[in-house]
């Protein structure tokens, strides 16, 4: 997918000094990520949100695109990193965010469902700091 020259990467997202520790880390920042969908959708376990491409439904492949936006796009992990921790490779990590940016362009109330996401995500990680789980 070839992106204009004007295209942007998306901000990382402001944590204050709690949660900024877990999300430093890709494993717990991974393991905050999946908490967070799994209270949107309770069946999104690890094991169903990294299966392979043909297992998903439409569901299930848009989750995992917003868990990778929040993981590259938004705490700053590497696409390395969340392309080994999801079983994707490097491009189809990218593609994700692309693709979660243009629905976000396109529609509001997607902005909307990842801005609560990402409110759900800070919480979880200071959660994770507060509880020890580091």
């Amino acid at each position: 997918m070839r992106r204009p020259q004007n295209h942007r990467w998306p901000d990382r997202l402001p944590l204050d000094d709690d949660a900024a520790i877990a999300a430093r880390l890709p494993e717990k920042a991974f393991a905050a990520t999946v908490a967070v969908v799994r209270g949107v959708s309770p069946p999104m376990t690890h094991e169903y949100l990294i299966c392979g491409p043909r297992a998903g439904t439409a569901t299930t492949d848009w989750l995992r695109q917003c868990v990778i936006y929040m993981m590259v796009g938004r705490l700053g992990h590497t696409l390395a990193d969340c392309s080994r921790l999801m079983r994707r490779d490097r491009k189809s990590v990218r593609y994700s965010v692309y693709r979660v940016l243009d629905a976000v362009e396109e529609s509001p109330a997607t902005a909307q469902f990842l801005d609560y996401l990402e409110g759900q995500l800070v919480g979880e990680l200071r959660r994770m700091t507060y509880d020890g789980e580091i």
